[in-house]
């Protein structure tokens, strides 16, 4: 399928790209399979998607020279299809995400935001939505203090 079809909403443009830094962040990648229900009208070509991610929990683990950071968050998928007689069938699903990094020890991390950057969305059958998308996990940095070797913080997100 021709993923140009596709009308993605919730991705940064090419002028907002053009105005995030990376130097503080890091660029993740999640790919996975979005499930319709066998009660779903069978998928027959993707119309639209609007994506959204938000951060639920965040916590940092201190080790003798670095900071593991953790974060779960939520994805919610607003999905616009055709149907096998051509109608048009919206659904909203929602999926968990994760993951960590790594960050120096004398860092601690404020305001962490999450950017969709690109992704790519096929039908792998007519219930299965294959995906695979990009973002930009960035934060800002707050002046060091004693923290403890757990570190959660509603300021995160």
């Amino acid at each position: 399928m021709d993923t140009e079809e596709i009308l993605l909403n919730g991705f940064l443009t090419e002028e907002e790209l053009q105005n995030i830094s990376l130097k503080r962040g890091y660029l993740m990648e999640d790919k996975d399979y979005l499930f319709l229900s066998d009660k779903s009208y069978p998928l027959k070509k993707l119309i639209s998607i609007d994506l959204s991610l938000k951060i639920v929990s965040f916590k940092s683990i201190l080790t003798a020279d670095s900071k593991i950071n953790y974060f779960e968050g939520v994805k919610e998928f607003k999905i616009a299809y055709a149907d096998d007689n051509d109608d048009e069938v919206n659904l909203t699903k929602k999926a968990p995400f994760n993951g960590s990094f790594i960050t120096p020890l004398r860092e601690s991390l404020k305001n962490v935001q999450v950017h969709l950057i690109h992704g790519y969305f096929y039908v792998a059958d007519t219930n299965i939505i294959d995906y695979y998308i990009s973002y930009f996990l960035k934060y800002g940095v707050k002046p060091s203090s004693q923290t403890s070797r757990y570190d959660t913080d509603s300021e995160f997100y």
